[in-house]
């Protein structure tokens, strides 16, 4: 952890200023996040909201929690909580009543027979990027199963009110499991391109924790170099990562068009090991 990274001390809403101020040098170069004043970028209405962030509100009226962030001014969505049982005409065409788009989805497909067809949903929908199930990580000793989403697989800790089960909480890989793991998003990604669809990889912390038989690498490391950029986008986790003590503008200069989404977010106590989040995405796709 990097105190000192001039990241950690920059909120969200100083940051998206920041960005959008500095985008078109950020964008076309990635040389930057915190350049010098600039003209607005025209993608700066390309931040969007992750409804994960609003989940309970449209636990109760998906719609209308929408038709809300409209009215704030957001024009893009990423779902992540379902598509409220509709059909993907239906779901495209409430976008469309309310005048947002959703080019990326954390809603991810089921892995089967039904992808392609899953796939062809997504491109009704609009939908441009996409995760895939992620494989559980290896069997934390004393987890507790059915505690929530992921929480199973990371000594039972609830990643709706615990956040740290994103954190320090994430078993390490080895490399064959990372190589393993990037070699099935270059064959989802096969699939998407037919579609015009990208699979991306979210981080969160453990990504960039070092492999077990490889110290010298991480899964992150694996998933860059082993991955097909015109198959994968990495969608770069500024928050996660600041934690895991990224230099983010280094990352973005190292690794040119591949960061095509981003999520944005607040965080307190990040000095202690239950680092809280508050559930504050943003995203730029």
């Amino acid at each position: 952890m990097n105190t000192s990274n001039p990241a950690t001390h920059c909120s969200r809403r100083s940051f998206l200023k920041g960005i959008a101020a500095a985008g078109a040098a950020a964008y076309a170069s990635q040389s930057s996040l915190f350049g010098q004043s600039l003209p607005t970028a025209k993608w700066a209405n390309q931040i969007g909201m992750e409804l994960y962030t609003v989940r309970d509100l449209m636990e109760t009226d998906f719609e209308g929690a929408l038709a809300k962030l409209a009215a704030l001014g957001y024009k893009e969505v990423e779902p992540a909580n379902g598509y409220n049982n509709m059909s993907p005409k239906e779901f495209r065409a409430m976008l469309d009543r309310h005048g947002l788009t959703a080019p990326s989805t954390h809603s991810q497909p089921t892995l089967g027979d039904g992808l392609e067809k899953e796939l062809e949903g997504f491109q009704i929908m609009g939908i441009k990027y996409t995760s895939v199930p992620t494989p559980p990580r290896p069997i934390v000793p004393g987890r507790k199963p059915g505690s929530g989403m992921l929480g199973e697989y990371f000594q039972g800790h609830n990643s709706f009110t615990q956040a740290e089960a994103f954190g320090p909480r994430q078993a390490p890989l080895t490399l064959a499991e990372a190589q393993r793991r990037a070699a099935e998003l270059n064959k989802y990604g096969k699939m998407g391109k037919k579609f015009g669809i990208k699979m991306l990889m979210h981080n969160h912390t453990g990504e960039f924790m070092p492999l077990t038989d490889a110290p010298n690498r991480t899964e992150y490391d694996v998933y860059l170099k082993e991955t097909d950029p015109e198959l994968v986008a990495m969608q770069l986790d500024l928050g996660w990562a600041t934690i895991a003590g990224q230099d983010i503008p280094a990352m973005f200069k190292a690794n040119p068009g591949r960061y095509e989404l981003w999520h944005i977010k607040d965080m307190f106590g990040r000095s202690e090991e239950h680092t809280s989040e508050l559930q504050s995405h943003s995203f730029i796709s």
